[in-house]
């Protein structure tokens, strides 16, 4: 099976449905009995391009549609063999975790705000709206800025505020396995000198998705080394890789 990288655009969803037919009839997997993996956005989109294939080749089966998220952590657990299931720090884990550290937060650098607006909350629905709302900032840090949420962690944050110092106790024990610790591990991994991990798929293809942080393409760039990746787009512009 080839191994690589590749990128097929088209300005109309039906292109880039033949690019893929095309390439699932001319390019069949190893053994019938492998899965094709497709990444999806939604399953909407899913169940659309099961109909579009299966017009197209006459018959579509044994193929899966993970979420890009999916598809990552099943490439963590692939590469690194200490990953436990479940996210550490999901969104929702956060949020709680995050409202239970909240009332220490005036101990934080410039974090005299936060026990201010939190002074006047007898029933803590301030709490946990405000962790809510930071639980989503952080989510969207570790997606769009891992770089940036490792760096908190080792303290090269000087100008940060009182977010860097939350992170840290946030993210203390168990939480060194969170997606940007994880994709850190991951590609200093994938980028030396080892065998092709047992478990990858054959192929993946990525289809449809309007934009890609870049989180997720470096770690389909990555492992394009062990995997035939595919990744059908609609035109992209420079943005859609993300940043």
């Amino acid at each position: 099976m080839t191994t690589g990288f590749t990128v097929h655009t088209g300005n109309r969803m039906p292109l880039l449905v033949e690019e893929l037919a095309k390439l699932l009839e001319e390019r069949p997997l190893p053994s019938p009995f492998d899965p094709e993996t497709i990444v999806v956005q939604s399953r909407d989109m899913e169940r659309w391009l099961e109909k579009e294939l299966a017009g197209r080749l006459g018959v579509f089966a044994n193929a899966r549609f993970p979420f890009p998220n999916a598809i990552v952590d099943e490439l963590f657990r692939c590469v690194l063999t200490d990953v436990s299931a479940g996210d550490p720090l999901s969104r929702e884990r956060m949020t709680w975790r995050l409202f239970g550290l909240l009332p220490e937060a005036g101990s934080l650098p410039e974090g005299e705000g936060i026990a201010g607006y939190l002074s006047d909350d007898p029933d803590g629905r301030k709490r946990i709206q405000l962790a809510e709302k930071i639980a989503v900032v952080l989510d969207r840090a570790i997606l769009y800025r891992p770089k940036m949420v490792l760096s908190w962690e080792k303290g090269e944050d000087t100008k940060g505020g009182w977010l860097p110092g939350l992170w840290r106790r946030l993210a203390a024990g168990d939480g060194k396995n969170h997606r940007a610790a994880l994709q850190h591990r991951f590609l200093e991994r994938v980028g030396g000198k080892i065998p092709a991990p047992m478990g990858l798929p054959s192929r993946i293809c990525v289809f449809g998705i309007p934009a890609m942080p870049a989180f997720h393409f470096d770690v389909l760039a990555a492992v394009s080394r062990f995997v035939d990746v595919h990744l059908f787009c609609l035109n992209p512009s420079k943005e859609y890789w993300g940043d």
